[in-house]
């Protein structure tokens, strides 16, 4: 009966994490797929990958036909992120707990669960996928045009054209909306796609809004063929009686842990756009052949700068410890050339690209 109740617990969060995720596993058109092999409780799971489709030949009634050999493939995922709920409900012993209090709890943590899950999700498609190269600002001028890109690049990469998915950022969605030539708004979709969240459609996406989107990403555009999620409960949620902890008197706890992962396998089935969204500038600085930089807005606490100067540099992708930097405390001046690019990557605590800016440099003579 104990292990029924946490069953039932269990899926009850499970169903309010689901009806709050924006990074959907489920339905017709999800971000996510949650197709592996194994078990994450034994610290590792298999994820199948085919990027090749099965071969058709001409058959013949004499000889038959020769055998083809499929290309599945196997990425093995560790490392699994690990969360637990463990709320105190005082004054009430395991056994006479409320049931309404329960449910709010359970509740509670099945939408804590979804926040924590799509933030992780759209990090990790984020840093996983492919950055488009053009950082500058989307507007509602220029939205169609730049998911089309998307829509091009995925289809060049032979992603399907069915049960493509666009998450946006806030602002992009009100782009969006004044598109009122392109935007498919939700009244005109299909209820299944209405159900699962979708709010429209462009240019063959459904399309999110979520306001979880990571750093300065404003969309992001894939398919759940290659972008691959494993979660299961560790410990199925229950209440716990705390009588005989030695600290607690007539309390209890809803508990429960699970683990998750995300994953992409085909970078190139998701397409990012990445905004520059730091202002940078160049003057000349002190001495002969430096230039004085300036960055807006100001760096957010425990990150740090980094940067690089040549006649040419790629922006960094989002999420990722970036390549051939140096670090920089956000006043010194720095050696470079006049007219080189210099980029100011804007890194957090863990050292991965949260923010970027470029400039033209402008050096003492």
């Amino acid at each position: 009966m104990a292990h029924t109740l946490q069953e039932r617990y269990a899926a009850l969060v499970d169903m309010r994490l689901r009806a709050a995720l924006v990074t959907t596993d489920a339905g017709s058109t999800p971000v996510f797929n949650t197709r592996y092999e194994g078990s994450p409780k034994a610290g590792a799971v298999k994820i199948p990958v085919r990027d090749a489709e099965t071969s058709v030949s001409d058959y013949d009634k004499v000889t038959g036909a020769s055998l083809s050999t499929g290309t599945t493939t196997y990425l093995t995922v560790t490392d699994f992120n690990d969360k637990v709920v463990n709320e105190l409900i005082d004054g009430f012993d395991a056994q006479a707990v409320p049931d309404n209090i329960v449910a709010d709890r359970l509740d509670s943590a099945g939408y804590t669960g979804s926040q924590i899950l799509d933030t992780d999700a759209l990090k990790t498609l984020a840093a996983q996928g492919t950055m488009e190269a053009d950082h500058t600002d989307t507007t509602s001028s220029n939205v169609y045009s730049r998911i089309v890109d998307a829509r091009q690049a995925l289809s060049e990469a032979n992603v399907p054209p069915q049960g493509r998915y666009l998450i946006v950022s806030p602002s992009i969605y009100s782009a969006l909306l004044k598109d009122t030539t392109n935007f498919i708004r939700q009244g005109d979709m299909s209820q299944t796609l209405v159900n699962q969240g979708y709010t429209g459609m462009i240019a063959g996406f459904a399309v999110k809004e979520s306001n979880n989107m990571p750093g300065s990403v404003e969309f992001i555009a894939g398919h759940s063929d290659w972008c691959h999620r494993v979660r299961e409960w560790i410990v199925l949620p229950h209440v716990q009686d705390l009588n005989g902890d030695g600290a607690h008197i007539g309390a209890s706890a809803v508990q429960g842990r699970w683990i998750y992962k995300h994953k992409v396998s085909k970078a190139a089935a998701v397409y990012v756009k990445f905004l520059n969204d730091l202002t940078v500038t160049s003057e000349a600085g002190t001495a002969s052949g430096d230039t004085k930089i300036t960055v807006t807005p100001a760096l957010v606490s425990g990150h740090t700068y980094a940067y690089k100067t040549a006649a040419s540099v790629a922006i960094p992708q989002y999420g990722i410890a970036p390549t051939g930097f140096t670090a920089w405390n956000g006043t010194a001046d720095i050696t470079a050339t006049t007219g080189n690019d210099i980029v100011i990557a804007e890194l957090d605590a863990g050292g991965l690209t949260v923010k970027t800016g470029t400039v033209e440099v402008v050096s003492k003579a």
